[in-house]
């Protein structure tokens, strides 16, 4: 199995996405944060148990570094500009930056 993209969206400014990921759903709760303009994503399990609170979406990141040992695969983010590596702007995720999860069984 390959990395799949996890569906996040520019279009709002703050949202909640739940997302199957190695057989497990889990929430995102993504936010634009005007002050810093950076996006960021609360992580919780199925059973609405706090994973991650306020983590970066940084592009060409592992953003699953500090809570790998709670999900069973990573987080990591890429960009689809080979010219462009600076961290997603208001409205490039889903766009020009892509959140990735990766199984467990490709780690």
């Amino acid at each position: 199995m390959a990395a799949v993209e996890i569906p996040l969206d520019s279009s709002l400014p703050s949202y909640e996405l739940t997302t199957t990921l190695d057989e497990e759903d889990y929430t995102f709760h993504v936010y634009w944060a005007d002050r810093l303009e950076s996006w960021f994503f609360d992580l919780t399990d199925a059973n609405g148990d706090p994973i991650v609170s306020g983590q970066r979406i940084a592009t060409n990141a592992a953003l699953s570094v500090g809570f790998n040992d709670k999900i069973p695969g990573a987080i990591t983010s890429i960009t689809t500009d080979d010219n462009d590596d600076s961290d997603p702007g208001r409205d490039d995720l889903g766009n020009r930056v892509l959140v990735l999860y990766i199984p467990e069984a490709d780690l």
